[in-house]
């Protein structure tokens, strides 16, 4: 339906036409951008849920890492303390071989 010119009723009026094909392109535009919107939306909530498990995970990760570090500890803590009990065991042994020899050397025995 074409609408007439308020200036010249004969003709038709090219602005009232430019401008509904103007207004229904914009339309068009609003539609898109509003599902663009939404799409982008979908996407950011799906990113924050796949963060929010990754930061579960990293979290668990630290955890076992933190046990681990205290067994290793704990593990590279053995041979020390073998060691000290081995080295206190010699020192005895020879601290009682050297009384055990000067008591012998002076004539008296256990």
């Amino acid at each position: 339906m074409m609408e007439k010119c308020i200036l010249n009723p004969e003709r038709d009026c090219l602005g009232l036409i430019e401008a509904r094909r103007l207004q229904k392109e914009l339309e068009k535009h609003e539609s898109e951008t509003g599902n663009s919107l939404t799409k982008q939306g979908e996407r950011i909530g799906s990113l924050e849920t796949r963060m929010a498990v990754n930061e579960t995970n990293y979290l668990n990760i630290i955890a076992k890492l933190d046990d681990l570090i205290t067994k290793v500890a704990s593990i590279e803590a053995k041979p020390a303390k073998r060691w000290e009990k081995v080295t206190g065991q010699v020192i005895s042994v020879l601290v009682a071989a050297v009384l055990g020899f000067f008591l012998a050397k002076f004539g008296m025995t256990i």
